[in-house]
């Protein structure tokens, strides 16, 4: 058999040209490589899609536009919308002839939608970089309505007292003042309360108020007064006072050593942090004649009845997000109550103190859906009622309370307690070494979970 052998032949194939627009054989009459069917102008090669646009009146890319904003040379214009005499830094619009918009040959505006922010313009406390410097400081800034003060409480005696509308923005900085707010205003340390602190440096109360106030975003501190150490609404206090995202601490008092609020005046307190304060008498933390409290944590306080926080003749509603933990007193380490309500979910833990570790109630009191656990005291490890205390607890949960003597969950010294659905633990969570424990009566310690009933003083027994 024999094997043939093909030669190998290479096809050329004449007329191929390439290019960006190949049609074979087709007209190019300019040589720049596109057809006369995608040349809008076939007699200059200068003139073809991929040639750029340039200011001159020509379509030079063949899209159909003459001198847009894609030339090439097109000069960039800087628009000054807020009419400031600076133009935009940022955002320049770029056209072969002068837009019919109002503009400024100094490029430097870094906000050109507010006539007060441009190079030249007076720093001030809120956040924004007025005067285009980033290296201009605002620290120790005092600012309000566009004006700066020496201090937050010469801004307080300009601000508005008729309609309460001025807003006192205050920057980063310790600022050794003691303030008197006696209208309606707003006080915000624009950069919160870890950077913005008002020490009082203990010559009275670092902030007294009255009428509608706000506080936010500051560190208050270094208070000393009869009354609310750190922020006094006792001595004048009416209409609404409300704190939030503030820190109080290190603060004395003889009630209320972080704040105390007063009788006529609505307190409410939302993202704050009450710690390290002490009232020689009542209300480590704070002292009220009730409120509010959203998301509050009242942190190793010091009282003599309610190291954390004391209640007078009020309600008190509390949300479930709150808590009072290593708080300290004679009565009521972590919350007292005198003829009060407290309701919410609050939780009452690892607090300590002579009688009621957790909390303590004189004259009719109400728990609604408090949690007192971990707490520990000589007598009632989670509660001490006394002083004709007649107490509800509903839907409470008392467990894993210690007492040194007697009454772990619960210590009753006069009148009666009435449990409603409320939760005593069981097994590990249970209190030590009782659950209940009435004085010259009896002992009770097999309470459980959704327990309700009614322990007697005059009776010295639980039915």
């Amino acid at each position: 058999m024999k094997v043939f052998q093909v030669p190998l032949f290479v096809f050329m194939v004449s007329g191929c040209k390439g290019g960006p627009n190949d049609s074979g054989d087709a007209i190019d009459a300019d040589g720049d490589g596109w057809p006369v069917e995608t040349d809008c102008d076939d007699s200059d090669p200068e003139i073809s899609p991929s040639q750029p646009e340039l200011c001159n009146g020509i379509d030079d890319n063949c899209d159909g536009l003459i001198d847009d904003e894609t030339s090439l040379d097109a000069p960039a214009w800087h628009p000054d919308l807020d009419g400031d005499g600076y133009g935009n830094a940022y955002d320049p619009l770029y056209a072969c002839e002068e837009p019919d918009v109002a503009l400024s040959e100094d490029n430097r505006d870094c906000d050109d939608s507010d006539p007060e922010v441009h190079p030249g313009a007076l720093e001030l406390c809120d956040g924004v970089d007025n005067d285009c410097d980033l290296g201009t400081p605002e620290d120790g800034l005092v600012s309000m309505d566009g004006a700066n003060y020496p201090s937050i409480q010469q801004a307080i005696y300009d601000s508005d007292w008729q309609t309460g509308a001025s807003e006192i923005l205050v920057c980063q900085g310790t600022y050794l003042e003691n303030l008197d707010v006696f209208h309606d205003l707003t006080i915000v340390g624009v950069y919160g309360a870890e950077q913005t602190i008002i020490d009082g440096q203990g010559l009275r109360a670092t902030v007294t108020v009255d009428y509608d106030i706000t506080l936010r975003g500051l560190t208050i501190t270094g208070g000393d007064s009869y009354t609310g150490g750190g922020i006094d609404g006792f001595s004048y206090g009416s209409g609404h006072l409300n704190v939030e995202d503030c820190i109080l601490e290190g603060n004395t008092a003889q009630f209320g050593g972080g704040i105390a609020g007063g009788e006529n005046q609505d307190l409410t307190l939302a993202d704050v942090v009450v710690r390290d304060n002490v009232a020689v008498a009542s209300g480590g933390g704070i002292y009220l004649w009730g409120g509010q409290m959203r998301r509050v944590e009242v942190l190793d306080n010091q009282g003599g009845f309610g190291g954390g926080l004391y209640l007078e003749r009020g309600r008190l509603a509390v949300d479930a997000y709150s808590l009072v933990s290593g708080n300290d007193a004679e009565y009521g380490g972590g919350v007292y109550l005198t003829d009060s309500e407290l309701a919410g979910g609050l939780p009452v833990e690892d607090n300590t103190a002579d009688y009621g570790g957790g909390v303590a109630g004189r004259g009719t009191v109400r728990f609604e859906q408090t949690e007192v656990r971990q707490n520990q005291a000589f007598r009632g490890g989670g509660a001490y009622l006394w002083y004709d205390a007649d107490a509800v607890f509903e839907g409470v949960t008392i467990e894993s309370n210690v007492a040194q003597h007697r009454g772990g969950a619960v210590f009753l010294r006069e009148t009666q307690l009435q449990s409603i659905d409320s939760s005593w633990g069981e097994g590990n969570s249970d209190n030590a070494p009782d659950d209940v424990a009435i004085r010259e009566g009896a002992d009770y310690s097999d309470f459980g979970a959704g327990e309700s009933f009614v322990c007697s003083y005059g009776s010295g027994a639980c039915l």
